[in-house]
């Protein structure tokens, strides 16, 4: 199949499911019209101490507008946000007679900066492929972000919607990082079935270890908020579209590794190449699953922090929903991450043998 066909092959896929997408025409209230957040420069910052001892900090800013403002509070200016004069800022209007309230620090224009610098490094570096692979993760995230989270909110089921999205995001995001080939079509494959394998077991942990998905502030303000989300199954859903990081890395690997011992040694038998690359794909379990651990663990990090500080005895701690849902998310990525080596490495000797099942590149 020569490189028209494949880009062919990713074009009709990415025109069906956007098509799909927009079609749907999905609505939600994302911005509520009160929502009046504006954009200002700290001009001069002052402190003037009340009679009962507290501190009250009196703000002069200048809008984007040029209009110029005085902000007075005495919780959020002088708690754990320290601002000085020339900080950008966002102000909220409030019903007080037309005056405003500091809401936070304005970040976007660094997180542009850095994103950007992300961007040019993994072009530079990776090259074309890299380009491909952030447009399917731009894809992935615009998916889940403007017709999953709408779906959810709308009272959808959030296990469905996961579950939908993960059929979406597989195909389109492997092809357009990995290009259209044999080494594609296993990774997609046994995605698939260890998604299936992965998503039975999860259901069944968040059953058996009875988490209610409360066990955030988030998920509390979400469900007063909007009472008609199923918390559990959002729980659930996060985990699953957690899963499809975890599985693109290692079934692309482990694929991967198998065809480059064929091109190696076209002599290799299918048991050979499985017993080759599980070699490989042992140490890429133990060096994803120590990753896997330290990434919840430094997520988790304030709250480890404060449950240690309160003296709790550790078995406890370990009970308590906050951490035990935690615990389940690496306990379920780990055992996906385990499951899909093996059913890759067998899937992907077993076709690099018998070349006749799927034509190679």
């Amino acid at each position: 199949m020569n490189s028209k066909i494949k880009r062919f092959h990713i074009y009709i896929l990415l025109i069906l499911f956007l098509g799909l997408l927009l079609g749907g025409q999905v609505r939600a209230e994302t911005v509520r019209d009160d929502f009046d957040i504006r954009e200002a420069v700290v001009e001069k910052i002052s402190t003037e101490v009340l009679e009962d001892g507290s501190k009250q900090i009196i703000a002069e800013l200048t809008l984007d507008t040029g209009e110029s403002i005085t902000v007075t509070d005495r919780t959020q200016l002088s708690a754990d946000r320290s601002y000085k004069e020339g900080d950008r800022v966002l102000v909220q209007a409030t019903d007080d007679m037309g005056g405003f309230v500091i809401v936070d620090h304005k970040r976007t224009g660094f997180l542009t900066v850095l994103g950007l610098i992300f961007v040019a490094l993994t072009v530079l570096i990776v090259g074309k492929r890299g380009a491909l692979s952030l447009a399917s993760t731009g894809f992935s995230f615009v998916l889940i972000y403007f017709f999953v989270l709408p779906q959810i909110i709308n009272g959808r089921n959030p296990v469905l919607m996961a579950l939908a999205v993960s059929v979406v995001i597989i195909p389109i995001s492997f092809y357009l990082a990995h290009g259209f080939s044999r080494k594609t079509h296993i990774a997609i494959f046994s995605t698939f079935l260890t998604l299936i394998l992965a998503v039975s077991m999860s259901a069944l942990s968040v059953r058996m270890a009875n988490l209610t998905g409360f066990s955030s502030d988030e998920a509390m303000f979400l469900q007063i908020s909007k009472g008609s989300i199923n918390m559990s199954g959002l729980l659930l859903a996060g985990i699953i579209i957690g899963f499809l990081g975890i599985l693109d890395d290692i079934t692309i690997s482990q694929s991967a590794i198998i065809e480059q011992l064929k091109k190696a040694n076209p002599n290799l038998s299918s048991l050979e190449l499985y017993n080759k690359g599980m070699s490989v794909g042992r140490d890429h379990i133990t060096s994803m699953i120590n990753t896997l651990v330290l990434v919840y663990t430094g997520a988790s990090l304030p709250l480890l922090l404060l449950l240690s500080y309160s003296g709790q005895p550790f078995g406890y701690a370990m009970n308590t929903e906050m951490i035990a849902e935690e615990v389940v998310r690496t306990l379920l990525g780990s055992i996906g991450l385990v499951l899909a080596v093996p059913l890759t490495t067998f899937l992907a000797a077993t076709f690099a043998e018998s070349n006749g099942r799927i034509r190679p590149k």
